[in-house]
C-alpha cells in the first residue's frame, strides 16, 4: 500500500509544479508519461520528453530552458537542516544530493537538441506552505551571480548549485529570471 501512496504523492507533487509553471509563466505544462521514464526515445524527440513536467505549447517549449524534475519524499533532511533564523538549509543530504545528479543528467541528454537547464524541485512531507518546494539551481548556469542574489533569497550554495524558495522564485516574473539565465 506505501508504494501507492508514494506515487501517488509524486503525482500530486508533480501536477503542483505544472500548476506553479502555469500561473508563473502562463503557459501550460504537463506530466511527463511514466514521470522521465521514457528514455528508449530517439535523440530528435529526447528533449520533448525528459524530466517530470513539460510545456504543451511547442514553441514555448523551445524557449523554455529549463528541464524540471520534481521530487516529494517524506524525510530529506531539509526539515531538520534548516535554519529558521538564518532561513537557509545548512545542509543537503545524500538523497538529495542523488536527485540533483539525476536531474543534471537529464537536462544533459535534453541538451543533444536544445540547451537545457536542470531545476530540481525538491518538498519534504511537513515541511510548511512557505517552503512548498526548494528549486535547486546550478550554479553555472546562472549568468550574474551578484545579480541573482540581489532578486532571489538564496537559502542553500555550494560550488555546484543554490536552491531559493518557489515562493520566491514565481513572486517574480518569469522573464526577470529567465534573463538571468546563461542558455
Amino acid at each position: 500500500m506505501q508504494k501507492r501512496n508514494s506515487r501517488r504523492k509524486g503525482q500530486n507533487a508533480e501536477r503542483k509544479v505544472c500548476s506553479i509553471l502555469e500561473e508563473w509563466t502562463g503557459q501550460e505544462f504537463v506530466r511527463v508519461p511514466a514521470s522521465g521514464g521514457l528514455r528508449y526515445a530517439s535523440k530528435t524527440i529526447q528533449h520533448l520528453i525528459c524530466g517530470d513536467v513539460v510545456c504543451t505549447n511547442a514553441e514555448f517549449r523551445e524557449s523554455f530552458p529549463f528541464q524540471v524534475e520534481v521530487k516529494h519524499y517524506k524525510d530529506l533532511g531539509l526539515k531538520r537542516n534548516y535554519d529558521e533564523a538564518e532561513d537557509r538549509i545548512t545542509k543537503i543530504l545524500a538523497q538529495v544530493q542523488r536527485f540533483w545528479g539525476q536531474s543534471q543528467r537529464d537536462a544533459e541528454r535534453a541538451s543533444s537538441v536544445n540547451k537545457q537547464v536542470g531545476l530540481l524541485w525538491v518538498r519534504e512531507n511537513r515541511l510548511g506552505e512557505a517552503h512548498l518546494f526548494i528549486v535547486f539551481i546550478p550554479t553555472d548556469s546562472i549568468a550574474d551571480i551578484k545579480k541573482f542574489t540581489k532578486k532571489y533569497n538564496i537559502i542553500y550554495q555550494d560550488a555546484e548549485k543554490v536552491a531559493i524558495k518557489s515562493t520566491d522564485l514565481t513572486s517574480k516574473v518569469y522573464k526577470s529570471f529567465y534573463n538571468l539565465i546563461k542558455v
